[in-house]
């Protein structure tokens, strides 16, 4: 009996081994399931965390567009305003100085024609040419209504 009580052993021995294995590998399978739920967890969080990311600085980009957005409409409105005041006050500016009138026959003004030359933007040639050509006829009406002529025509009037 001797065999028979060493095979008893190491029969038992060999099922003890058994129980110990398949309890090590419940436990590594266990382990596992556990680490794979707590990368689960964080890779959601971390999804959450960037999703959130993402929305804030989306929010934080329209922000700045809308605000951007509105002062550029700021500046266009300003800018709309100051051309129209520009343009009001170079109409008074004008009526003020010197008025269309001084290019008539019956408003003519030897030194207001001559300031209205000198102020235009008509090349220094042209200024010389209409100056001289209002004084010479300033003493004939003829010759005079058609040196104003010109100088109109010049001046856009």
């Amino acid at each position: 009996m001797g065999n028979h009580e060493g095979a008893a052993a190491a029969t038992e021995a060999a099922e003890s081994a058994v129980t110990t294995t398949e309890e090590a590998v419940e436990s590594a399978a266990g382990s596992a399931s556990d680490a794979m739920d707590a990368a689960e967890d964080v890779s959601t969080t971390v999804a959450d965390d960037v999703a959130t990311t993402t929305g804030e600085a989306a929010e934080a980009v329209e922000g700045a567009a809308s605000d951007a957005a509105d002062a550029v409409s700021d500046t266009a409105q300003s800018a709309a305003e100051a051309t129209e005041a520009a343009i009001e006050n170079t109409g008074a500016g004008a009526d003020q100085t010197i008025t269309p009138d001084v290019l008539t026959l019956d408003g003519f003004d030897l030194d207001g024609v001559k300031d209205m030359i000198d102020g235009s933007d008509l090349g220094a040639m042209q200024k010389q040419m209409l100056t001289t050509a209002v004084e010479t006829a300033q003493n004939s009406p003829e010759m005079l209504e058609q040196a104003l002529a010109q100088l109109r025509s010049a001046l856009g009037y």
